[in-house]
């Protein structure tokens, strides 16, 4: 009584995801070789069909991926934050040290001027 009749039955599962995988390959391999007119068709038609799909997917999904990649970098992000205070501290003297320095050669400069034009030997101490 359970059997079924042999004009109703449906193809295994397992023979369809090979026909499905079998005609992925053919499809691949013939548009590897550049052929134009038919499968350019098919590509375009396919393209403007799931396009849309596609977009809504992404908007939908972006939310939880950008999620998950900054909490994973979560670590490093502070390991960079700590690594670039201490560069900005080392920066932060040299201008000091810079800006020091740029003074004393002002100072200089202009206790030269002033010894020339006074008539004055300047001599090392």
């Amino acid at each position: 009584m359970n059997a079924r009749r042999a004009t109703n039955r449906t193809p295994n599962p397992r023979v369809r995801v090979i026909a499905l995988l079998a005609l992925s390959f053919l499809l691949a391999l013939l548009d590897g070789r550049g052929s134009t007119g038919f499968l350019n068709t098919i590509r375009s038609g396919a393209s403007a069909v799931l396009s849309p799909l596609q977009s809504g997917a992404n908007a939908m999904s972006r939310p939880a991926v950008d999620f998950l990649r900054d909490w994973s970098e979560v670590g490093s992000k502070d390991d960079r934050i700590k690594e670039l205070n201490s560069v900005n501290a080392k920066l932060r003297q040299q201008l000091l040290t810079v800006q020091d320095l740029d003074r004393q050669a002002k100072e200089l400069h202009h206790l030269f001027q002033m010894a020339g034009t006074a008539g004055y030997n300047i001599v090392p101490a």
